[in-house]
């Protein structure tokens, strides 16, 4: 069968919702959110049937770049964005995604989109770069490909509890040198004040 995957009227996409074939912008960050992102454990590649697809679709490309993966649980990550950023697709154009509808724009939108969900940092850096390779093999514009997500600040290390400190002493070997040397060390660190600077 040819055409589009999605029909004249409602559009179905890939996690079964519908909206019409023209939706209100106003309303599309809002219905990408409302809808449960998929779950890369439950994605599965076969749902990508050629019967219906068009081949000149973005689903077809983002299949074969998420199963060019070497690992299996990397093919199902890939997988679940790819579908996800066709869904967002799908409800901003109300149509069927081509390589060619991904833009830069397209990439912060959906970038927005997941940062807007509450998804953390370094998940949002983990659906980046699954997209980069999609648009790496779409050869999209290449500016698309320097959208980042939000920063990852360092965090602050933990101190050591009392009881840590005191388990912590009581690990080297006091029998030997190399023990007698790592207590020490340990000593200094906690007793002299050798450590992070407070605020």
């Amino acid at each position: 069968m040819t055409g589009s995957l999605v029909p004249a009227g409602p559009v179905a996409h890939p996690i079964g919702l519908a909206v019409a074939s023209q939706p209100d912008a106003d309303l599309v960050e809002a219905d990408f959110l409302d809808a449960e992102l998929v779950d890369a454990e439950l994605v599965d590649a076969e749902v990508l049937d050629a019967e219906v697809l068009d081949p000149a679709a973005l689903a077809v490309l983002a299949d074969r770049v998420a199963q060019a993966q070497a690992a299996p649980n990397t093919r199902r990550a890939y997988a679940a964005t790819y579908r996800q950023l066709e869904t967002l697709l799908i409800l901003r154009l109300g149509r069927t995604p081509t390589p060619a509808d991904l833009t830069p724009e397209t990439v912060v939108a959906f970038r927005d989109a997941l940062e807007a969900a509450g998804r953390q940092p370094t998940t949002i850096a983990r659906h980046l770069a699954a997209v980069r390779q999609l648009l790496d093999a779409a050869g999209a514009d290449p500016a698309a490909r320097r959208v980042r997500g939000p920063r990852v600040g360092p965090t602050d290390p933990r101190p050591l509890a009392e009881a840590e400190y005191a388990r912590l002493l009581a690990m080297p070997d006091r029998r030997t040198v190399r023990g007698r040397r790592d207590l020490a060390i340990l000593y200094a660190l906690g007793d002299a004040g050798l450590r992070r600077a407070m605020p």
